[in-house]
Formats: C-alpha cells, structure tokens, sequence
C-alpha cells in the first residue's frame, strides 16, 4: 500500500521525503500532485456515471465526489499504480510515497481510493512556517498552495500564510482524528531534534525495516 505525506508547505516535508526515499523499500519522489490525478479521475467517472447524490445536487466540477463506487476506485488505482510501478521498478524499491502538498485537501479521497494507505501527518510551528514562506518568496507568496490565501489578504504575507496554515493543519488534524488507525503524527521540530528516534518510530508504523543512521546517509544521496 502507498504512503501519503500530508502536510503544509514549508513544514519541513522536502526533509522527511528524502529519509523516507531514502529507505531500501520506499521510493519518495518530488512532488507529483496525485491528489489531483484522482481527483480529476474520480470526477470523470462521477461525470459519466454519475452517484445519486451528483444526479440530485447537478455538476458541480470543484466538489469532491461524495462517495466513488468500488468500480471507480479499482480504476483510478490501476491507472496510478501503472504509472508508479514503473518508477519502482527503475529504482528497485517495493513501496511508493507521496508527499505533495495538495493532499491534505484530498485526504479523505486518497483514503477511499487506497484502503490500505497509511498517512503520515506532518506538523510545524505556525510561526516557523510564516517565516520559511516569507524567506522563500521574499518578494510576495507564490505557490506553495499560498495563492488563494494571497489573493484574500493582498499586501499582507504573513495573514495569507498563517491563514493557509490554519485551514490545511486544520483539515490534517481533523483527518488523523477520523482514521487514527491508519495516520502517524510527526512534530517538525521532534523530526530535527531527534531524528533517529522519530525515523525509527515511523518505520514501525509503516511495518519496515529499521535503518539505523538514515537521517545522516539521506542528506548525501540524490533524490
């Protein structure tokens, strides 16, 4: 089963990809934005299918589809894991991970899709992140998922952030409280403080082998 990565931007997710990338049966790549591949897939069927709940409330193309049949989601995977198992198989690993920043919206989706995913949540500061976002975008917030955000406070950087963090760290917590079973919580700043330890608890929960020293050897590889 996949792992999905939800986070906020500027919370440190480039630096748990590369360990988790970094792990013998894990491949993490840069951000491939999945989320929205099965959004626009599920949207697809739901438009030429259509579920009962679409046939009463009409088309409306920006709303998650309330519920994907079993059939639709058996698609949507083998269309994703065709594309995802060629990747494994150049880089001789066994399991895939995404951590793009747009699957915290699309938690709930990615969930139905893959019932054997597990998610690891990934939280920073919401200070820190308004800092690392400013020092990124020194002359005005662009991308990262900040846009909207930008577009609603214009001129103020700081509010968009801090409004974009508590909105997506909202929809992480609320999803992890939903499925505790199959969600891993991770503090930012345990992850720099105490990287061993907080690597050797994650792979636990993702039933691998331990990698003692990876938090090290990560950071001379490529990824």
């Amino acid at each position: 089963p996949p792992v999905f990565v939800l986070s906020v931007a500027r919370s440190g997710s480039t630096l748990l990809r590369f360990i988790l990338d970094s792990h013998p049966e894990l491949a993490c790549p840069p951000e491939t934005n999945v989320g929205q591949v099965c959004f626009g897939l599920a949207r697809l069927w739901d438009l030429l299918e259509p579920s009962p709940e679409s046939a009463r409330d009409g088309w409306r193309p920006n709303l998650d589809p309330g519920g994907i049949p079993d059939e639709a989601a058996l698609a949507i995977r083998a269309a994703v894991d065709g594309v995802y198992g060629r990747y494994l198989a150049r880089h001789g690993k066994s399991r895939w991970c995404d951590k793009s920043l747009d699957s915290a919206r699309l938690a709930d989706l990615l969930a139905r899709v893959y019932p054997g995913a597990q998610f690891i949540c990934l939280y920073r500061h919401a200070m820190d992140v308004v800092v690392s976002a400013i020092e990124a975008a020194p002359w005005g917030l662009s991308g990262y998922g900040f846009d909207s955000y930008v577009a609603g406070t214009p001129g103020n950087m700081v509010l968009a952030a801090a409004r974009c963090w508590l909105d997506q760290t909202r929809a992480i917590i609320e999803f992890q409280d939903k499925n505790p079973d199959r969600c891993h919580g991770v503090r930012y700043e345990d992850l720099v403080t105490g990287p061993e330890q907080v690597a050797a608890d994650l792979f636990t929960f993702l039933n691998l082998a331990p990698a003692p020293g990876i938090t090290q050897t990560c950071l001379s590889k490529d990824h």
